[in-house]
């Protein structure tokens, strides 16, 4: 009976590990293909972070809006730096950003990072 649950535990783990690298490689093979797309036929305007905030020791979320041809859109990326004056969370709210977006369909877009001022 011992055994039976010690299988069943392995399965259930093996189980959860193929979802997540599953799901993991499902979002890397996206925003590949996001990026293609925007490198085919970019467009930049300016946006604005609505959100920023660290998670965990080294790792960071920032939620962006931004304008294109008559529409708001908004995004997210988890970049994997601390942007300078940034250390204060709320620092970057509201802060300009260059956004590099595909001229097909203007949610597919990319902060351009480094244009943090």
């Amino acid at each position: 009976m011992r055994d039976f649950f010690s299988f069943y535990k392995l399965i259930i783990i093996a189980i959860i590990l193929v979802i997540v690298v599953g799901m993991s490689v499902a979002k890397t093979i996206r925003l590949h293909k996001n990026e293609e797309l925007i490198n085919s036929n970019p467009a930049y305007t300016i946006g604005e972070i609505t959100k920023y905030y660290e998670i965990g020791i080294s790792n960071y979320h920032l939620e962006y809006k931004y304008d294109a041809e008559g529409g708001t859109y908004t995004n997210e990326v988890s970049p994997d730096v601390l942007f300078k004056n940034c250390e204060d969370d709320s620092n970057c709210i509201n802060r300009k950003i260059y956004v590099k977006y595909y001229k097909g369909d203007h949610s597919i877009s990319i902060p351009i990072l480094d244009s943090i001022p």
